[in-house]
């Protein structure tokens, strides 16, 4: 059988040529030879370590975070091929159209209420979102729910919620006001059902045109939302304010050290795996120096591998935690 000299080279590394399993030839050609005896038995084992079950990143992030996406996957027909067909839903090139990048969408069809800015005035990245308001809202809520207008501008994000183990959510976001004070509601609901609000909290931007990175909490009834529902994460205003927004970030309360998913670190502990290996094919367009650094300000870029977007959430940092975590639970 004819093989590359790099799987020779492995072959002969571990030892195989040795117990007269596989024997190397070093060749000045383009291929090289190796010979497998695979009906023979060795008299030795294979250590374990040659073998072994791998995992990548841990992280418990619910929703996508960076108003960073651009046009830039339709560069090559792959990465279009893979985007057309995971935001094949109409309502998501209406996206697009209202100014919105993928995969946030509209709250509400209150028109072109949305304006993406590039450049250096962004908390993160190279772009934020400009999200600009309605006026007269008049009509009042039902006592204790949040009030409904249809005044009400806003973004929605569909996502899945590990709600079978886990009912608090924390999260932050960055936003700046130059009008004043601007409240801002953060909230669950059903999807594609704007006016159904499942749980929602208040987040208050000051004054004065500066980034500020405000925390906010939601907290589900149960049996609100089902297993392997998909439900929308919105972040709105009412008013004819105009707000700047960037960096949207929500986990589970219960994600290990307030950022893996603890069900992957269960599931690393019980099948023992013997390797973590930092990043996989997506490194092949990886910079490391994106992915340290405090995570507020790591750059969000195109994942050229996928055809997805590439966060920086998970860096060195974080992957050593993530060494620590498996080594503790061993």
């Amino acid at each position: 059988m004819k093989t590359s000299a790099s799987l020779a080279f492995f072959l002969f590394a571990g030892g195989l040529a040795a117990q007269s399993l596989a024997s190397y030839v070093r060749t000045d050609k383009p291929e090289a030879v190796v010979d497998i005896r695979a009906g023979q038995q060795s008299s030795f084992k294979i250590p374990r370590t040659v073998y072994g079950i791998y995992t990548e990143k841990g992280f418990s992030r619910a929703c996508r975070p960076s108003f960073s996406t651009t046009q830039a996957w339709r560069t090559t027909t792959a990465i279009c091929r893979r985007w057309n067909a995971r935001f094949s839903d109409p309502a998501f090139a209406n996206s697009l159209t209202m100014g919105l990048p993928l995969p946030w969408q509209a709250l509400r069809d209150a028109g072109k209420r949305y304006e993406s800015r590039f450049g250096a005035g962004a908390a993160n990245s190279n772009r934020y979102l400009y999200l600009i308001g309605l006026p007269h809202p008049e009509a009042k809520g039902i006592k204790g729910r949040p009030t409904i207008t249809t005044e009400e501008a806003g973004i929605r994000q569909g996502i899945y919620l590990p709600v079978h183990r886990e009912l608090e959510y924390t999260g932050s976001l960055f936003a700046s006001s130059m009008e004043g004070p601007v409240r801002l509601m953060v909230s669950f609901r059903r999807r594609n059902d704007p006016d159904t609000i499942l749980t929602s909290a208040y987040v208050q931007v000051p004054d004065g045109g500066k980034w500020t990175k405000l925390p906010f909490r939601l907290s589900l009834p149960a049996g609100a939302v089902k297993s392997h529902e998909l439900v929308d994460f919105a972040v709105s205003i009412t008013g004819d304010r105009r707000i700047s927004l960037d960096m949207i970030r929500l986990f589970p309360a219960d994600a290990v050290e307030g950022y893996f998913d603890p069900e992957v670190i269960k599931a690393a502990k019980e099948m023992n795996f013997s390797l973590i290996r930092w990043g996989g094919n997506f490194m092949s367009t990886y910079h490391w120096e994106d992915g340290v650094g405090p995570q507020d300000k790591r750059p969000t870029l195109l994942d050229r591998a996928w055809g997805g977007m590439e966060y920086n959430d998970f860096g060195t940092d974080e992957f050593m935690s993530l060494c620590r975590l498996w080594e503790r639970s061993r």
